[in-house]
């Protein structure tokens, strides 16, 4: 049976296709005699309390492969600091030049993740994509998250937006160290709920370039009484996607180009 009926299922359904296709990385094809990948950008606008958020569920999708590419990356830590006390202790002991030299410096890890947190700042946006070679989710129930990083000088991504989902370059500098950050692939996609009076705080104009990045879904929807009676043997939901995750998780790690 249907976990999700009426607007609940087009909630989950339009949320879903654009947290799956952020882990469709080696997916691409021919648009206009370009590259393209399969990303999508999704903003849900219905009032409070009108179901949209069952788009929790759509985010379990890619919880399992989330929490994979962590472990992975705690792990490459770990041993990176195992291997890099051992070289600074052969550095101590080198007696010339040369001996350091003949040394290899072990290289710290790429830390990958799959979900992108949206409060955050433009560099560590394109750090976290550098990282996961462009793919990736951001992922948001409200909209507010994601406005409220736009709206800082540090945040600022609006660029990063528009420029990852056609897959053009992105590139970052900084002064402090000369770092240089560079995204020659994009290949991620973006998930937002909220409610009408967020939606403007987020795109301003329906000229702005942002505007025409994103498929909307938007409803108004009466307030209705539902009964939380649960039978004893009904399978929580939380449940249920917890397989479809695992499921969907097998697919992600099989592609050829994830690590």
């Amino acid at each position: 049976s249907n976990v999700f009926k009426g607007r609940e299922r087009d909630v989950f359904f339009t949320s879903a296709l654009s947290i799956i296709s952020g882990g469709l990385h080696n997916v691409s094809g021919l648009y206009a005699n370009d590259k393209a990948f399969p990303n999508l950008f999704s903003i849900i606008i219905a009032p409070p309390a009108s179901g949209k958020g069952v788009m929790k569920y759509s985010r379990q999708l890619g919880d399992c492969y989330h929490d994979f590419l962590f472990k992975l990356s705690k792990e490459a830590i770990i041993e990176y600091k195992k291997e890099k006390k051992v070289f600074d202790l052969k550095v101590k002991k080198a007696k010339t030049d040369q001996d350091i030299e003949a040394l290899n410096e072990p290289e710290k890890p790429k830390s990958k993740i799959f979900f992108i947190p949206g409060d955050t700042s433009s560099a560590l946006i394109i750090k976290h994509l550098e990282f996961n070679d462009g793919m990736g989710c951001i992922c948001e129930t409200e909209a507010d998250t994601l406005t409220n990083a736009l709206k800082k000088e540090w945040g600022s991504f609006s660029d990063v937006l528009r420029k990852g989902l056609h897959a053009e370059s992105i590139s970052k500098s900084r002064i402090t160290d000369l770092e240089y950050i560079e995204v020659k692939e994009p290949k991620f996609s973006v998930a937002v709920t909220g409610t009408p009076n967020q939606l403007g705080s987020l795109i301003s104009s329906v000229q702005d370039g942002l505007f025409s990045r994103f498929m909307f879904y938007s409803f108004v929807s009466e307030p209705v009484w539902k009964s939380t009676y649960t039978a004893k043997l009904s399978i929580s939901k939380k449940t249920i996607f917890e397989d479809f995750s695992t499921r969907l998780c097998d697919k992600f790690k099989s592609n050829k180009s994830q690590m």
